[in-house]
């Protein structure tokens, strides 16, 4: 189904953003934030609540999800049987009966395996494909992350290798996709057809590294999976294993090496998800002639299936968000709150954490429930998680209010076509332990409504007003009705006492010069209320064509296969495509005037349905193609065109001429097509008419091709008109013509400079030079030169004077530390500047300027590095007070150079906490117990500038507190880790945040390790090492568990004959760990008299300074500490 996400303009779709922000990560050039967002557009019967309640969302960290098209690319189903009628060579076999996309033509790696994970059952041989369903597209994995968005598929390049195909960006796959086989055991037994059996197999994907055209390099891991099982258990019945999305695990920047890492966790869930599947004709076309045709091969079938009702379990095996770490926070997500609505907790709070363990700042969740009225079927139907409020210790509490229409019960079959209550007559029941499978027509349908004389669509799930159908199918009626509208977010609440009201109304659309609702909901009023409850501003929203109809469309109606229904709790399974889109809206904002926004639509870019590559014989197989627009196939889309906003209009109240006008049109450069197919076949008298139809996957850059903005005036107007020009998705100029002067804008990216290292990297979406001319003449040119041999960081920024043709260096980045952060750089002006990173590297403490600064760099490099040490120790008051004190040492040398020193320390993640300029006249930076700055104070406690906040009053209560602590268990065995939590409100203050928050760590400090002493565990380790004797290097040693979570590598060694010609400045791999005690992913430190690394295969690798070697046959000895995984 296509998603509310899936527009680029929320607008379109009549959706406004409601959000919580929590917490933003500065991650190098990317912001990633955290907070929880709403959606407007209604609560479907069936939706199960989030883990932070109905109708929100947790965002945090990123994704990549499936969309199936006709079929699963990776999931193969198999037939087992003997049979009389089939040659004895064939007895005693597999038969594949379907393929995916990606399925090869014969499955070599199954039926070759001595791996009994990977065989299927009761045997490996398989003995032919009959293939009788095939798929006819590839599936689409949708690709969101920091930076990052896209999609992209997959096709074959060998029966090893998979290629991923973008969409929309010059992203690439870094690793080839490993598929580990998945099977699973259907029914099996003895028939007088012969033994019969079934089996599924999925071939899983293992992980994802995809490069962004940022260079960031995106990991996705951890996934979770639905099992599926569906009953009864025959040799029709197939259990698959579903993987619903990946994970995102880490994110690396291309400049810095630097990451970021996401760690989930799996919890129970026991939910068991039921849908009914009726395998019998059910569209009535009366005595309209049509000719049914099948997606099936038509091969002999030896068994039967005399079952009519299905039954699909789905069983969903999950995982959370647990942690976010990078190299100066923590974020732990927290899951406290048992729910009685679905499996799992609820998220009861996040914490911010420094690299310290402080906690900087919290956010906590509270909640209630939605009841449904006469509702006796238990709590997993008749309730849904509500959120009542945040309380974030920064700023406050967000409180939130709910209508108050009844729920009916999650399971009802009560609802429209798309899934939203409509409270029809129905009351479809079924259980796991009755479902009547071989009752025929036991259970009423969907009512169908047949026009065969409509351009667009033939079988409709409502009825039109102005047409009589032809002919109507079945029973429940799942026309949309305005009592949908159930537990929609009415009010928020903020921090500061003021507050947001919304007012709602059902999505409407033009169909057949009609207006129809759907069950999906719109804001059409919001109003903002200051702390004294005063309306301060009041926005409505009319979504109309200027003949005041209404300007929502909505896709065709795409219909299910004409022999399978599928009727689910919420009555999803009509309609895959019916999701609205408006061409105009107008928002009025009281008092002021109005903005009319236009946007393109499904009008004008309609899906394309699969067409036949042959000539229909007959006009009853063309009515059945035109009718049901080859059902279960694959629907080429073109949601990335729709949404686009086409034009902007600005009056003011009571005016009917704009103030300002914008215009906008685009191009769509297509980058790759691939045509797909899909057998089908009409039955005759004997035999079948073999056809296929086609269709085309396009890929293709959307970009703005050109804007128009006009302002207007008593006297006139000013008119600015831009043109752009593409490679591909790469802006590559811009042509600006306004008041008879033409300006234009080059854009040259690592491609046009053939700087190779950053095209490696695929850094392409940052310009490298920018050439600037008005009315055809060069005014300004601008370079970022990248000219440092081993990285990809810039060397200097240039530009050129053009009346002397000559280059000025604007700025050259002299040195980089190991981080990637500049440490030194030198102005146009010829001024050198230093700066010291300190708090491991992540604040600047330190600048110095003047013209002594390079040599000042070079003679007190050690100083600076041991003031960059000294800063990690600052962890409070006390070692704050040390390290300044330090810092004031370091400053006085100013006096010695021709140099002028700035220091500063911090609270990192809080802020500055004194600056010390020149002049040393410090300053000091307060803040209150949210961490808000509060005032700037001299030496004296003067006050030199005050912050006020007006913000409600906050209530202390003790935030969730963690602490992990590692059992004590000495150096030959590694101790487990365990967790120790204060739950959140355990502990009170009237004083203060911190106040409520050192009670709930004093409890960790006194009990925490105790705890882990008496319930962790203590697992022995035997590791060695063996030393790299094929280069001459001989030695001994051991490797012991040390406290603090590390391992220790104790060894001696003797460089060997060959150790002058050994490349020890780049890496000389001594020795290979045996056991247990490797890292997950190589480590690289250094200890004060070598630079090594432990890699995750247990190879150890010395690096010595540049330019420095190691002599012959002298001897060594290290102690080398690297962390316990």
């Amino acid at each position: 189904m296509m998603r509310y996400v899936d527009f680029p303009e929320p607008d379109f779709i009549g959706k406004n953003n409601i959000s919580v922000p929590i917490y933003t990560i500065g991650f190098e050039k990317l912001n990633i934030p955290i907070g929880l967002s709403y959606t407007t557009k209604g609560n479907r019967a069936a939706d199960i609540a989030t883990a932070v309640g109905l109708g929100w969302n947790l965002n945090a960290g990123g994704n990549l999800t499936v969309k199936v098209n006709d079929m699963n690319d990776l999931t193969e189903t198999y037939a087992y049987y003997t049979t009389p009628g089939f040659e004895p060579e064939q007895s005693y076999a597999w038969h594949r009966q379907s393929r995916g996309y990606l399925s090869t033509d014969y499955p070599q790696a199954l039926s070759d395996t001595q791996d009994f994970n990977s065989q299927l059952c009761i045997n490996h041989r398989i003995w032919e494909n009959d293939d009788r369903l095939i798929d006819s597209a590839p599936d689409f994995y949708y690709v969101e992350a920091p930076g990052f968005k896209d999609r992209f598929y997959f096709t074959r390049i060998s029966n090893t290798q998979l290629k991923a195909n973008f969409f929309i960006s010059n992203a690439k796959l870094n690793n080839n996709v490993n598929l580990n086989i998945k099977r699973a055991c259907g029914f099996f037994e003895s028939t007088s057809f012969g033994n019969v059996g079934g089996a599924t197999v999925f071939y899983q994907p293992d992980k994802f590294e995809i490069t962004g055209d940022n260079g960031y390099l995106y990991t996705f891991i951890d996934y979770e999976y639905s099992n599926i099982v569906d009953y009864p258990q025959d040799l029709s019945s197939h259990s698959i294993q579903k993987v619903n999305s990946w994970y995102l695990a880490k994110i690396k920047d291309p400049f810095s090496g630097k990451e970021i890492n996401f760690e989930y966790e799996s919890y129970t869930n026991n939910y068991e998800h039921l849908s009914l599947l009726t395998l019998f004709n059910y569209i009535n076309f009366g005595n309209y002639g049509v000719s049914f045709l099948d997606l099936k091969r038509p091969v002999r079938d030896p068994f039967p299936d005399q079952v009519f009702n299905r039954l699909i379990s789905s069983k969903l095996v999950a995982k959370r968000l647990k942690k976010i770490i990078t190299e100066k926070e923590t974020i732990d997500f927290n899951y406290d709150i048992t729910r009685l609505d679905y499996g799992g907790n609820a998220l009861s709070s996040i914490l911010v954490k420094n690299k310290n363990g402080n906690t900087i700042k919290q956010a906590n969740f509270s909640y209630s429930y939605f009841d449904s009225g006469n509702c006796s079927s238990g709590d997993y139907y008749c309730k849904r998680l509500k959120l009542e409020k945040v309380v974030d210790s920064s700023l406050g509490t967000y409180s939130f209010y709910y209508d108050n229409n009844v729920f009916p019960p999650r399971n009802t079959s009560k609802v429209d076509f798309l899934g939203y209550f409509n409270n029809n007559t129905s009351n479809v029941v079924f259980s796991k332990n009755d479902y009547h499978p071989n009752d025929l027509r036991y259970y009423p349908n969907t009512k169908f409504y047949f026009y065969p004389d409509l351009p667009k669509d033939n079988i409709l799930p409502f009825q039109l007003r102005n047409k009589t159908a032809f002919a109507t199918s079945f029973q429940i009626d799942r026309t949309p009705s305005s009592v949908s509208k159930l537990g929609l977010l009415k009010k928020m609440i903020y921090p500061t006492g003021g507050s947001l009201e919304l007012d709602y109304e059902n999505d409407d659309f033009m169909y057949e010069g009609e207006k129809y609702i759907l069950g999906s909901t719109r804001v059409n009023m919001m109003r903002l209320y200051d702390s004294q409850n005063t309306i301060s501003k009041e926005i409505k929203y009319k979504y109309i064509n200027e003949d005041n109809t209404s300007s929502g469309q909505i896709n065709f109606m795409t219909t299910p296969d004409e022999t399978i229904n599928i009727e689910t709790p919420s009555g999803i399974g009509f309609n895959t495509g019916a999701i609205i889109g408006y061409s105009r809206i107008i928002e009025e904002t009281t008092g002021k005037g109005y903005i009319e926004k236009k946007y393109s639509n499904f009008n004008d870019h309609p899906d394309q349905i699969m067409s036949p590559d042959q000539n229909i014989s007959t006009q009853e197989q063309k009515n059945f193609i035109k009718f049901m627009k080859f059902p279960s196939s694959y629907i080429q889309s073109f949601d990335d065109r729709r949404g686009k906003l086409l034009s902007v209009n600005y009056y003011k109240e009571g005016q009917v001429t704009p103030l300002k006008k914008e215009e906008y049109s685009y191009d769509y450069q297509i980058r790759n097509s691939l045509k797909v197919t899909k057998p089908f076949y009409f039955a005759k008298s004997i035999g079948y008419d073999e056809y296929s139809a086609s269709n085309y996957v396009l890929t293709y850059f959307s970009n703005l091709k050109s804007s128009t903005k006009e302002d207007f005036f008593p006297g006139g107007s000013i008119k600015e008109e831009n043109t752009f020009n593409y490679d591909d998705a790469r802006l590559v100029s811009k042509k600006t013509i306004t008041a008879g002067d033409t300006t234009e804008e080059f854009y040259r990216n690592a491609k046009d400079k053939n700087i190779a290292k950053l095209v490696s990297a695929n850094v392409l979406d940052t310009p490298v030079e920018i050439e600037k001319k008005k009315n055809g003449k060069l005014i300004d040119k601008q370079e970022t030169k990248y000219d440092i041999p081993v990285s990809i960081l810039p060397s200097s920024k240039i530009s050129y004077d053009l009346e002397s043709n000559t280059v000025i260096t604007d700025i050259k980045y002299d040195k980089y530390d190991d981080k990637g952060n500049l440490i030194q750089y030198t102005n146009r002006n010829g001024s050198t500047v230093g700066i010291i990173w300190g708090y491991n590297k992540t604040l600047p403490i330190a600048k110095i300027e003047g013209k002594g600064t390079d040599h000042f760099m070079t003679m007190l490099s050690d100083e600076s590095n041991a003031l960059s040490i000294a800063s990690d120790k600052d962890i409070d008051v006390a070692t704050e007070d040390q390290f300044r004190t330090k810092l004031d040492l370091f400053q006085s040398r100013q006096h010695s150079f021709d140099v002028a020193i700035t220091t500063y320390t911090y609270d990192p993640l809080v802020g500055m906490t004194s600056m010390s300029p020149p002049s040393k006249i410090r300053s000091f930076y307060k803040y209150d117990a949210g961490n808000r700055l509060e005032k700037v104070v001299d030496v004296n406690n003067n006050i030199i500038q005050d912050y006020k906040y007006n913000y409600a009053p906050i209530k202390y209560y003790s935030s969730e507190k963690t602490k992990s602590f590692i059992k004590d268990c000495g150096s030959g065995s590694l101790g487990s880790t365990y967790t120790y939590i204060v739950p959140a409100y355990k502990y009170s203050s009237t004083i203060s945040q911190a106040d409520a928050d050192q009670r709930a760590q004093e409890d960790i400090n006194i009990n925490g390790q105790s705890a882990a002493n008496l319930n962790g565990i203590c697992t022995p380790v035997s590791c060695s090492l063996n030393f790299n004797s094929s280069i001459g290097i001989a030695g001994g040693g051991s490797v012991s568990v040390s406290p603090n979570s590390y391992y220790k590598a104790s060894f001696g060694f003797s460089s060997g004959p060959n150790s002058t010609n050994l490349p020890w400045t780049t890496g000389v791999k001594i020795a290979t760990i045996y056991g247990p005690c490797k890292p997950i992913a190589d480590y690289s430190s250094y200890n004060g008299q070598v630079f090594y690394t432990i890699k995750s295969d247990g190879d150890v690798i010395l690096k010595t300074h540049s330019g420095t070697s190691r002599p012959n046959n002298t001897s060594y000895n290290y102690e080398l500490f690297f962390p316990i995984n």
